[in-house]
């Protein structure tokens, strides 16, 4: 089965992302924090879909854990800085929680036509 790691405290949100992605048939996993990464060494979820605001330094931790896996990184638009601050510690795919669902939804597409 294919995974996708959530690494959010916020509930709300998590649910909202594992929505979708069980819509595409993708299994959901939720973490937070250092369990986050160990989850991902288990699952070797195919996407992680990570809050910034909270989990800064998480690429560099799954890195340091030789994960491979395609990373989402959102942030809260009200704070448009942590998108430089995201850019600056490698994330390459950031958006702000306003466009979350389209590029989730849109990332997905491109997975489940690969």
């Amino acid at each position: 089965m294919k995974y996708v790691l959530v690494v959010s405290k916020n509930l709300i949100v998590s649910d909202r992302i594992g929505s979708i992605a069980r819509s595409y048939g993708f299994d959901v996993v939720a973490r937070t924090g250092a369990d986050a990464v160990a989850r991902a060494k288990l699952s070797r979820p195919v996407l992680i879909v990570v809050d910034i605001e909270e989990n800064k330094d998480f690429l560099a931790k799954l890195k340091a854990a030789n994960i491979s896996s395609a990373v989402l990184g959102f942030y809260p638009h009200k704070i448009p800085e942590l998108k430089e601050a995201a850019k600056k510690l490698g994330y390459q795919n950031i958006f702000p929680n306003s466009l979350m669902e389209k590029v989730l939804r849109d990332f997905l597409t491109q997975l489940t036509n690969i």
